[in-house]
C-alpha cells in the first residue's frame, strides 16, 4: 500500500509541475531569487499533493463527478476574469523571504 501511495505521489508530482505551476514559477523567478522560488514551489506542491491524496478519495465517494467538473470550471473562469480585470502593475520592494512565501501561496492556489 505504501508503494502505491508513493508511486501516485511521484507521478502526480511530476505531472503537475508542467502546467500552471510552471507559469507561476517562471513569473516568480522574474522577481525573486531562484532558490526561494524553487523551495516555495517544492513545498507547495508537496502540500497540495499530500492534501489531494488524503482527501480526494473521501470526496470522490461523496460528491458526483459532474458537480466537481462544473464547480472547478466555473472557479477557473472566475479567477481568469478576476486576473484579467485587475492588471495593476506596481513595482515594490520585498523582504528577503517574500519570494518563498509568495511562491508557496501562488503555487498552492494554482
Amino acid at each position: 500500500m505504501l508503494a502505491a501511495a508513493a508511486a501516485a505521489f511521484i507521478t502526480v508530482f511530476i505531472a503537475e509541475f508542467g502546467d500552471k505551476t510552471q507559469l507561476v514559477s517562471l513569473t516568480m523567478a522574474c522577481r525573486y531569487p531562484p532558490r526561494q522560488v524553487l523551495a516555495g514551489a517544492i513545498i507547495a506542491l508537496a502540500a497540495v499533493i499530500g492534501l489531494a491524496v488524503g482527501v480526494g478519495d473521501v470526496l470522490s465517494a461523496v460528491i458526483p463527478r459532474f458537480v466537481v467538473v462544473l464547480i472547478s470550471g466555473l472557479f477557473f473562469i472566475v479567477i481568469g476574469l478576476f486576473s484579467y480585470f485587475s492588471r495593476d502593475i506596481k513595482v515594490k520592494e520585498y523582504s528577503a523571504g517574500a519570494g518563498l512565501l509568495q511562491t508557496i501561496g501562488l503555487v498552492f492556489v494554482a
